[in-house]
């Protein structure tokens, strides 16, 4: 049995990079729940909720768009210090 795993194309530049065994951003569900894989600000197809669920940005409603980028801006310094911590 093989131990390979076929993903989607990542659209993370990052991914270009990886060292051998590191999962693509499209390894959904590689994340604890509630953490966030900081690839998804490196690209702009696909949001990962906190369950660790993809979504296609162009099929996320306009609602749901709206509360994804509000949480973004009300927890920016979060994401700016988690994203300073990963480099």
């Amino acid at each position: 049995m093989s131990t390979h795993r076929e993903y989607e194309p990542s659209p993370a530049p990052s991914d270009a990079d990886l060292w051998p065994g590191e999962p693509p951003f499209t390894a959904w569900g590689q994340c604890a729940e509630g953490a966030i894989d900081l690839r998804v600000f490196d690209q702009g197809i696909w949001w990962v909720d906190v369950t660790q669920r993809p979504h296609r940005l162009t099929e996320m409603s306009p609602q749901y768009l709206t509360n994804v980028i509000t949480h973004l801006h009300e927890h920016v310094d979060h994401f700016h210090q988690g994203s300073a911590d990963a480099a």
